[in-house]
């Protein structure tokens, strides 16, 4: 019996840098036309800041919706699920929940990067938002996050307490200790 090969649907197919650029490009240009506020949120933020992850969409924080991309569904947790031009899935995270005070701070803070057309979420909002979403891969990120980006922890502890509670900064404090002694068993 052979193994069944992969087909190209079933794949992971991840973002070349062009595309990314492209899609950035694209959301910029639209987030001006209907007056939306974004900033890169995700894998492609964290590229931006030396982390090797690779992803498979755009993700973006937004205070509304960019009616001018193609909407392919919502999120569960706020926003749509959208398609630019060049047929790359994007993200528009538009938070209605527990958690909108913290996403709505991270795009008050997002930072101008040279090169990128629209503002970037900081690390620390990152991390926080990584608590957040609680993935696998979210909790890989959060690791990278504490151990290799340069993050400032005190400023990353204060914005999980003061966005998630005292229990989730304490739950960080662990998670930082069990990525620090993780990363020196690699070295």
């Amino acid at each position: 019996m052979s193994a069944k090969k992969p087909t190209s649907a079933r794949r992971r197919q991840f973002l070349d840098p062009a595309k990314i650029t492209a899609v950035i490009a694209e959301v910029a240009v639209v987030s001006k036309a209907g007056a939306v506020k974004i900033a890169l949120a995700g894998g492609c933020a964290l590229q931006l800041y030396g982390s090797d992850r690779f992803t498979q969409d755009v993700d973006l924080i937004a205070n509304g919706y960019l009616p001018k991309l193609r909407r392919k569904s919502d999120l569960t947790f706020g926003g749509t699920r959208s398609v630019a031009s060049n047929g790359v899935s994007i993200d528009v995270i538009v938070r209605n929940d527990d958690y909108q005070d913290l996403y709505d701070d991270a795009l008050f803070a997002a930072q101008r990067m040279a090169g990128v057309a629209i503002p970037v979420v900081t690390l620390p909002y990152l991390g926080a938002m990584k608590m957040v979403a609680g993935r696998g891969k979210d909790q890989q990120d959060l690791a990278w996050i504490l151990t290799d980006s340069g993050v400032s922890y005190k400023e990353l502890r204060a914005l999980v307490k003061k966005h998630l509670g005292p229990y989730a900064a304490d739950e960080l404090d662990q998670v930082r200790k069990t990525a620090v002694w993780e990363r020196k068993g690699r070295e």
